[in-house]
């Protein structure tokens, strides 16, 4: 791994390790730093999943526009580098968005894209997340 990949993987985990303690907006500091790094590293896998932390707190901190923005760009990423756990991570963040901007049919396909990727995986552990996900958000029924 080169310097620009190795700066830009730590700087992705520590934008992603803040979301969970709920400090969304170091977390949405990190990712603008990381992709660069990780673009130029020509990793566009770890690009678009710092983009999807990024779209996270974004949304998280009740911007769905920019959360918008940002994981169409990760989804994009993760898809041309056939990144399978990216390409779970962002359709859900995107459905999101898409929901908090009136677009509810939008939402449902991505969501449903979200749990055939999932599925295709066959990791136990990620579908179970992802269908529970999708049942706290109303898409599947409990």
């Amino acid at each position: 791994m080169g310097d620009e990949a190795g700066q830009g993987e730590a700087l992705s985990s520590v934008a992603h390790a803040n979301l969970l303690p709920a400090n969304h907006e170091e977390a949405a500091r990190f990712p603008g730093k990381a992709v660069p790094l990780l673009t130029a590293a020509k990793r566009p896998g770890p690009a678009g999943r710092a983009l999807t932390t990024l779209a996270n707190a974004r949304y998280s901190l009740d911007l769905p526009v920019q959360a918008l923005s940002a994981v169409l760009s990760a989804e994009a990423l993760t898809t041309s580098a056939n990144d399978l756990r990216g390409r779970v991570a962002a359709p859900l963040i995107l459905g999101l968005a898409q929901r908090d901007t009136d677009r509810a049919e939008d939402a449902s396909v991505s969501w449903r894209t979200a749990s055939r990727v999932a599925r295709t995986l066959q990791d136990p552990y990620l579908t179970a997340r992802t269908e529970s996900f999708l049942k706290s958000v109303g898409h599947l029924r409990a």
